[in-house]
Parts: C-alpha cells; sequence; structure tokens
C-alpha cells in the first residue's frame, strides 16, 4: 500500500559531492566540480575498466582510443557540471604549455560554461593532482558513503 496516489512514488536524491579545485584570484569564485554519487558497484564498474585489456601493447595506438573511451565514460559518469569555471581559475589547473587567450572583451568574473568536451579535454591535460586525481577521490569517497548508508539500512 502506497500513502501517494496511483502511479507516485518516492526516489531518494543524492546531491552531488561538491568538490572546490581552485580560487586563482582572492575576490574570484571557488572552480567547483560537482561530482556524481556513484554506488559501489558502479565505481568498481568503472574503474576496472582502467587498466588496458590483455594483449594491448603499452603506447599502441589500441592503448590511446581504449585511454580515450576509458575517459569520456569516466567524465560522463562522473562530472555533473560546475561553476566558477573562469578563465584565471581555468589556467591554473593547466601546465604551462597551455595558455588561455581572450580575443574577446568579457565582463570581470565570465564563467566558462560546462561542456563534456572541455571536461574530457581537462581531464586530459589538467596537473594530475589538481583534477583527475581529486575527482577519482571524490568518486571513491561518494562510493563509500553510499557503502556507508548500504550497510546502516541492513543493520
Amino acid at each position: 500500500m502506497s500513502i501517494l496516489p496511483e502511479g507516485l512514488s518516492f526516489r531518494e536524491v543524492k546531491e552531488p559531492l561538491k568538490l572546490r579545485l581552485v580560487k586563482s584570484e582572492s575576490a574570484g569564485p571557488w572552480f567547483t566540480v560537482f561530482i556524481n554519487r556513484l554506488g559501489v558497484e558502479d565505481f568498481r564498474r568503472l574503474t576496472s575498466r582502467m587498466k588496458r585489456p590483455a594483449g594491448v601493447r603499452e603506447g599502441s595506438k589500441a592503448e590511446r582510443e581504449y585511454e580515450a573511451k576509458f575517459t569520456e565514460a569516466l567524465v560522463e559518469k562522473a562530472i555533473a557540471g560546475w561553476e566558477g569555471c573562469t578563465p584565471s581559475n581555468l589556467q591554473a589547473l593547466l601546465p604551462p604549455k597551455f595558455k588561455i587567450e581572450d580575443s574577446e572583451d568579457r565582463p570581470e568574473g565570465f564563467e566558462i560554461p560546462f561542456s563534456h568536451e572541455l571536461a574530457v579535454w581537462i581531464h586530459n591535460h589538467a596537473f594530475g593532482d589538481q583534477w583527475s586525481e581529486r575527482v577519482m577521490s571524490a568518486l571513491r569517497e561518494g562510493s563509500e558513503e553510499d557503502l556507508d548508508e548500504e550497510e546502516e539500512t541492513k543493520e
């Protein structure tokens, strides 16, 4: 028996984790990435794909293609969006060989909107300890919280 009218049901919604990455200007916003909370099984399934498949040589074209597909899947599953992605905040995540140049007169505080393609590019090019390692750590923490919640409901 349901307490709601027929056809309606409750669904638990888990807010994404907010991962603060960088604040390059004291008066500016934090670049915050919203990380989806994955269940333990989803996290394990996703991370099991990190390893190069058997028979694929290190440094080969097949390995690069596999890594590109994995990164696409990771970003798709992991990142729900962001806020505070100003050009200066983004620049702070990148090695010196990448410079962000602006040919337009943008207002102070301009934020680069979230896009899946840009998130994949950042994942591939940002300093690992500033982006990919922190994203994976947040995913792991979110899945561990999910496991803790599951264990509490079993008790």
